[in-house]
């Protein structure tokens, strides 16, 4: 048989037994063992076609890992570079972005200090009855509140550029941050649970000692062995009970 052949048998047989294996029904000792011939089988021709094809794989997957690694030369470095100047943009933006509002909060400061200062006169003339004065005085107080200017960038503006900033968090107190969880203080969305440590845990400790709001359970896990298997193996699944109209419904081994 040539091997574009054999490939065809092994695209039918793998197309044959997905319907199997979905058809199959196991309620004895004897279908189980029948099942366990069933998935050695299977493994055998999961080995055959890594046999037939892994040679392949392994040419195609050489070529475009030298393909990627001749592109990864140049264009990591390039990246590198890239983010390397990115970063100190970023910073000189950052610092001028803090420069502004504290030239900003002492503008407001000083403004504050004006007005206050005009408020005070305000009500000395108030008090000295010089009512028209003193309401010219205030007047002069809000015009200097609405004189505040919000700062704008001296960065220059680029086409192609853009620069943005994002708000983030890191945990400085693990202990506080799960104690506000515990008590609601925030959701518990926040809280990522490390499933492969709890796994590990209930592993080690066979779910013997309890944590609050876990629960342990089991999963039966089945391994198969890489060996020869005949097709002979399978006969009593291609063999199942046959309904009136032609479908597979019960695997009766």
């Amino acid at each position: 048989m040539t091997e574009s052949g054999k490939e065809l048998v092994l695209e039918k047989e793998s197309i044959e037994i997905s319907s199997q294996a979905k058809a199959i029904v196991i309620t004895s000792n004897n279908q189980y063992a029948k099942a366990g011939q069933f998935t050695i089988f299977i493994q055998g021709m999961i080995e055959e076609a890594k046999k037939r094809f892994d040679p392949i794989c392994k040419k195609t997957d050489a070529a475009h890992k030298e393909a990627v690694k001749q592109r990864d030369d140049i264009v990591v470095p390039l990246k590198d570079n890239l983010d390397l100047v990115k970063k100190k943009m970023a910073g000189y933006l950052e610092d001028q972005r803090l420069k502004e509002e504290r030239e900003q909060a002492e503008a407001l400061e000083t403004k504050r200090k004006e007005t206050e200062a005009l408020a005070r006169k305000a009500d000395k003339l108030e008090a000295a009855g010089k009512i028209e004065k003193a309401d010219q005085v205030r007047q002069e107080a809000v015009q200097k509140e609405l004189q505040i200017e919000t700062p704008k960038s001296s960065a220059p503006k680029m086409d192609g550029i853009k620069a943005s900033i994002s708000y983030k968090a890191k945990v400085i107190n693990k202990k506080l941050f799960i104690q506000a969880v515990a008590k609601e203080k925030v959701s518990d969305d926040f809280l990522d649970i490390n499933q492969r440590a709890l796994n590990d845990y209930a592993d080690s400790t066979k779910g013997k000692m309890p944590i609050p709001g876990v629960i342990f359970y089991t999963e039966t896990n089945m391994s198969v062995s890489a060996k020869k298997a005949e097709p002979s193996q399978v006969r009593d699944v291609q063999d199942a009970e046959v309904s009136s109209n032609g479908n597979k419904e019960i695997v009766d081994f």
